[in-house]
């Protein structure tokens, strides 16, 4: 495992050249953007690289994003430093090891402005919170404190069975399925839940295209921000 920023950089370094060998991580409106880029070169700490205008764009309003290699298995928190969102080039700098995963990049999040409530049923008890993401593969549901009148611990044990039924957002009718706990834990007032699903046909079809929705919106606003930000006067974090 990498500790050093010395052993960050010495890493990365591996990766300059003209092909896209890292992967660029970041969320806009809950959904993960995530682009190839090609590490074009080093200033002492700061790393220059190119991407997509996309997450150019993500890069311009976090001011930070992740860095990841699957080859390395590496993952690297950065600041962006500047970053020319019209060409896709941005400078990194401040690298900080972080643990690599797929997960967050399969997954999506509700809109915004949209609550999604869920029901769970578990060892005769049933109760009700929210979906805060979702994947084909796993949900992420909070439950809050006035929903929690059983020992969570004992009901939500890793690997136990469940049933969950929530409605998506455009979908004909509620999306019913099965899994099992992957974890859970308390998180402040309330109590997370993740969960990993069953191959269920149709609640599969409705939940891959509620993603697809998902990212086709937020990759058109990007687009949006993408074109505002290259017709506005450069900003304080461009090249």
């Amino acid at each position: 495992m990498l500790n050093l920023p010395e052993e960050v950089l010495d890493a990365l370094k591996r990766f300059v050249g003209p092909q896209p060998l890292i992967m660029l991580l970041n969320d806009y409106q809950g959904v993960a953007i995530a682009s190839e880029a090609n590490l074009q070169g080093f200033d002492l700490t700061t790393a220059t690289v190119r991407t997509h205008i996309h997450q150019a764009v993500c890069l311009a309003l976090e001011n930070q994003t992740r860095v990841q290699s699957r080859t390395l298995s590496l993952a690297v928190q950065a600041r962006v430093a500047a970053v020319d969102v019209g060409t896709g080039i941005a400078r990194l700098t401040d690298f900080k090891p972080v643990a690599y995963t797929t997960e967050r990049r399969l997954s999506v999040q509700p809109a915004p402005a949209r609550s999604i409530e869920i029901e769970l049923s578990a060892q005769n008890w049933t109760t009700h919170g929210r979906l805060e993401a979702i994947s084909l593969a796993s949900l992420n549901i909070y439950l809050p404190a006035s929903e929690i009148f059983f020992e969570p611990e004992l009901v939500f044990r890793e690997g136990s069975g469940l049933h969950a039924r929530f409605h998506l957002p455009g979908a004909d009718r509620p999306i019913s399925l099965d899994g099992s706990v992957i974890s859970s834990a308390p998180q402040q007032d309330d109590y997370r839940v993740s969960i990993k699903l069953a191959s269920e046909g149709e609640a599969q079809k409705a939940i891959r295209e509620y993603i697809l929705q998902r990212r086709a919106m937020v990759a058109q606003e990007l687009q949006t921000r993408y074109e505002e930000m290259t017709q506005s006067p450069p900003g304080a974090n461009q090249m």
